[in-house]
């Protein structure tokens, strides 16, 4: 890792196809940083992997049987989150903490799971059902709340963050989209 006028440089390894994309989507109050890489093919097929820098040392991160790492972030006290497309083309939630990976399932009959934060012991995102509406959730300690605005067909989890001192806060708020 280089510091050039206040930005620093991360490396990664190059991935093998054209129109290469890197970016850095959070840091805990420790200083590790997590992000993705990696590129979209000639017919438009994305192909992404998280990384973690922990003090100038880059590791690629994703979850087992991850084929694409879609998203990901990291709490102010280092726990690691976001979503993924496993080997069986599934779009799965996920969360790392302590050196276990934990798969968000929602318990319902889904087709696929996002996590978007993760405040304390909850863990919010959005999950589709088979009938193609997206469901806001929260779950807490393996129970699920399905959040829902009534006659909507989306309805998703926001978090909104405020720095203070080298720690973040997470609040959630219910955003209708249409």
């Amino acid at each position: 890792m280089t510091v050039f006028s206040g930005f620093t440089t991360i490396n990664i390894p190059p991935p093998p196809g054209p129109n290469v994309y890197i970016g850095v989507s959070g840091i805990d109050a420790a200083g590790e940083i997590v992000g993705y890489y990696g590129y979209v093919d000639g017919s438009g097929d994305q192909y992404f992997q998280g990384f973690v820098d922990n003090g100038g040392v880059v590791s690629p991160f994703n979850p087992p049987t991850s084929s694409n790492t879609l998203s990901i972030g990291i709490t102010a006290s280092g726990e690691i989150f976001g979503t993924y497309i496993n080997n069986e083309n599934e779009r799965l939630g996920f969360t790392y903490n302590n050196g276990t990976f934990t798969n968000i399932d929602d318990g319902f009959l889904s087709i696929s799971t996002t996590v978007d934060g993760v405040n304390g012991t909850e863990v919010y995102g959005t999950y589709e059902d088979l009938t193609d509406v997206i469901h806001g959730f929260i779950e807490s300690n393996g129970v699920f709340t399905t959040i829902d605005i009534p006659g909507r067909r989306m309805s998703r989890i926001a978090r909104r963050h405020r720095r203070k001192r080298n720690s973040t806060a997470a609040a959630t708020r219910v955003s209708p989209r249409r």
